[in-house]
């Protein structure tokens, strides 16, 4: 439920980006410093949903950035610039854009409390499952909830190499009759939504804050290796597919462990 609402409001931030030039106005002047519109009414009552406690003299790029939550920044706001300084002083059907950019922005605060309220509804759900699962470093109840949902019973699973499979980042094995040869991509078979929680979780684990010594120390390894490091995270993955197994399997928390 949350990656969809996560999706749907990348769809509708998408949406907004072109219109914001049309809704303010297309004068580049007027659109690198937006505080006089977004501390005024001129958008036709959309400016009251724009100011989002912004700071006086707050830029383009400070306002897709505050708004997309840093997905969208400097380079967007150069190229809505750039398009609006080459375009028409079109005023005429600027309240339309102004409402659309207002009904946007409404959605879009909406779905933010929607997934608020997923989250809590999955903490909730997580505390009563009581799972270890959370005491892995970089799994929190969201992740945690992916991995156990996409994972089902782990009495199915028999060993670390059959979840590493499941979740799809075990490497490619080419055959041509007697020839066996192993590739370094990953076979992405199995789980796309239990692969991208291994990863989200593995980037943490390894590289965050408070990260896990083993994990990190063997991140670094691999970096050292001059490997890329998406090679390296998911290498950490697998690694963490076995602490996973481990921690299910036997139903015990994590103990942290030094390098």
């Amino acid at each position: 439920m949350k990656t969809y609402l996560l999706s749907e409001i990348i769809g509708l931030w998408e949406r907004v980006a072109p219109i914001i030039p049309w809704a303010i106005g297309s004068d580049s002047e007027r659109l690198a410093p937006l505080s006089d519109k977004l501390v005024t009414n001129e958008l036709d009552g959309a400016g009251a949903y724009l100011t989002l406690n912004l700071p006086q003299g707050c830029t383009l790029a400070e306002l897709l950035a505050r708004l997309s939550r840093q997905k969208i920044g400097e380079a967007k706001a150069q190229e809505l610039q750039q398009a609006a300084a080459n375009s028409f002083g079109v005023t005429f059907c600027r309240g339309s854009f102004s409402f659309q950019l207002r009904m946007l922005i409404e959605q879009i605060k909406y779905v933010e409390v929607q997934i608020k309220d997923t989250e809590t509804e999955i903490k909730r759900i997580m505390d009563l499952l009581d799972s270890p699962i959370q005491t892995i470093p970089g799994i929190g109840p969201v992740l945690g909830a992916v991995i156990l949902g996409e994972i089902g019973d782990i009495g199915c699973i028999d060993n670390p190499k059959q979840l590493v499979a499941f979740a799809g980042i075990d490497a490619i094995v080419q055959q041509s009759g007697e020839f066996e040869r192993q590739n370094n991509r990953m076979s992405k078979r199995g789980s796309p939504y239990l692969r991208r929680a291994l990863y989200q979780t593995s980037v943490v684990a390894a590289t965050g804050r408070g990260a896990d010594p083993i994990l990190a120390a063997f991140y670094q390894k691999k970096r050292s290796e001059n490997k890329h490091h998406s090679a390296c995270i998911g290498a950490v993955s697998r690694k963490l597919c076995g602490i996973i197994f481990a921690v299910l399997k036997e139903n015990r928390p994590f103990e942290k462990r030094g390098t």
